[in-house]
């Protein structure tokens, strides 16, 4: 399923804002796959395209979004 994530538009924090949604995706136990199309780059890019493989039907989403001090959000696209 893929996703946009949005993150905290803060200079100080651009560096880390993909590290910690990876972490915070493998502790729930699932997979960060991330669009190689996009720069990923946070300071550019205000969303990235993400895949969380099995995110669907199951509450990690909010729950990553929850304990993540830099991710805004996660939404699906269709």
């Amino acid at each position: 399923m893929k996703y946009l994530a949005s993150f905290i538009r803060k200079s100080h924090y651009y560096d880390f804002c993909l590290y910690e949604l990876r972490a915070l995706t493998e502790t729930f136990g699932k997979k960060l796959k991330i669009d190689p199309n996009y720069s990923h780059n946070p300071k550019t890019e205000p969303v990235i395209k993400i895949d969380i493989e099995g995110l669907e039907n199951t509450n990690i989403a909010e729950q990553i979004c929850e304990r993540a001090l830099l991710t805004n959000f996660i939404m699906k696209v269709l």
